[in-house]
């Protein structure tokens, strides 16, 4: 009686190693796109497609990280969750749009990703693909109704994120789909404030275009021409102030943004918008 359990217990014990030693492969073959490890170990009757390592990841999300399209393919066939998500909460459709291949996206979508899926800072697809500048993505996105109006955790917008990326397409295509162009995040910040602090300011037009307020106030009083003052951003000074900032309002500092251009030795932003102030 003892043996035969112990037996029992020996060979339960190897069927949990061969079953362990299988998942780590398969984790690993589908991290360095090994197609035919993959296949064989999808093959074999002992396997967890769905196992995940110490960070939540399945073999599906390495692929999809990695970009590795085929063996996505592969493991979706299979019957890998699609929706399944890591300790980050990010799901295989996430790492996807980390990765940036378009192909990898359509593959997860077409497989019932879920678009509106959030991780646990209540970031969406749509947002890391209008954060990394992926205008091929976001417009896929769109196309299988990802949702304009989520918010993040922090209150940002998927036009938030665009507004960082300096992604003018992004930015138009999220405006003309019906993005809020004043949504403002839980300190007040508006995309307007975000592509403002960027030297290159290639999304204010399209922002200033679709009427943005060049004088909404943050929660610390900042203003889009403030951030441009603070950043050195010269040309977006320019452009705020021919759309109409008030280059008289201060933030709680009680600080204007001329002031604020000088703090940060901004001599050419400062002189700049001194000149208006005495034009007036």
């Amino acid at each position: 009686m003892g043996r035969s359990i112990t037996a029992a217990f020996i060979l339960l014990l190897q069927f949990c190693i061969s079953h362990s030693q299988e998942t780590q492969s398969l984790l690993v073959a589908a991290s360095a796109g090994n197609t035919s490890e993959v296949q064989a170990i999808l093959q074999s009757h002992n396997k967890n497609i769905d196992e995940k390592d110490s960070l939540g990841d399945t073999p599906l999300m390495r692929a999809a990280y990695n970009g590795h399209v085929a063996i996505a393919d592969m493991l979706l066939q299979a019957g890998a969750d699609v929706n399944t998500h890591n300790n980050e909460g990010n799901s295989p459709l996430h790492d996807a749009c980390i990765s940036g291949d378009s192909l990898m996206v359509q593959e997860i979508l077409e497989s019932g990703g879920d678009p509106n899926a959030q991780n646990n800072d209540g970031i969406t697809p749509l947002m890391l693909s209008g954060q990394r500048g992926l205008t091929k993505v976001a417009r896929m996105l769109l196309a299988v109704h990802a949702q304009i109006p989520v918010r993040a955790n922090d209150g940002k917008t998927a036009l938030h994120f665009a507004s960082t990326a300096d992604n003018t397409d992004i930015v138009e295509m999220l405006l003309h789909a019906g993005a809020d162009v004043d949504a403002s995040d839980k300190k007040g910040v508006t995309p307007l404030m975000l592509a403002a602090r960027d030297t290159l300011s290639l999304c204010m037009n399209a922002l200033l275009q679709a009427h943005a307020n060049v004088n909404a106030q943050d929660a610390d009083g900042m203003t889009p021409l403030m951030e441009a003052a603070a950043s050195g951003n010269y040309i977006g000074a320019q452009k705020l102030s021919y759309a109409g900032a008030i280059i008289s309002l201060k933030n709680k500092n009680g600080e204007d943004a001329c002031a604020i251009a000088r703090k940060y030795h901004h001599t050419d932003v400062a002189d700049f918008i001194a000149d208006l102030r005495s034009e007036k």
